[in-house]
C-alpha cells in the first residue's frame, strides 16, 4: 500500500533529484509526521520502498503501480494543484532485460 503523501527526503534527496520546475511539490501545511509532509511527484519512491522491504524474497520481483501524483497547477484557482494518473513498473532479477518487460 502506498500513499500520495511522502517525506521531502523520499521525494527528492533519496532519488538525488532537485525540487523545482515541473517537480515542485505540494506541501502539506500541518503534517502529522515528517513522512507526510509533501504530496508525491513520482511513483518511483513507493516502488523502491516496496523493493527494499521485499529484498529477501526470491527473485524475480515484479512490481507495478497505477496511481496519482499531485502537481502544482496555477490555472486551478480553487486548489492550485491537479492529480495526474501515472503508471510505473519494476522488474528485478539476476539477469533482467527489457525483453521481459
Amino acid at each position: 500500500l502506498t500513499w500520495v503523501t511522502v517525506s521531502a527526503a523520499e521525494n527528492y534527496a533519496m532519488l538525488r533529484r532537485e525540487p523545482g520546475g515541473a517537480n515542485r511539490p505540494v506541501c502539506i501545511g500541518n503534517p502529522k509526521t515528517l513522512e507526510f509532509e509533501q504530496c508525491r511527484t513520482s511513483l518511483l519512491p513507493g516502488l523502491l520502498k516496496t523493493l527494499r522491504e521485499n529484498r529477501k524474497q526470491p527473485l524475480p520481483l515484479r512490481l507495478f503501480e497505477l496511481g496519482d501524483v499531485v502537481l502544482l497547477d496555477e490555472e486551478r484557482a480553487e486548489t492550485g494543484a491537479r492529480n495526474v494518473r501515472r503508471l510505473a513498473a519494476v522488474y528485478c532479477a539476476g539477469a533482467a532485460g527489457f525483453e521481459v518487460v
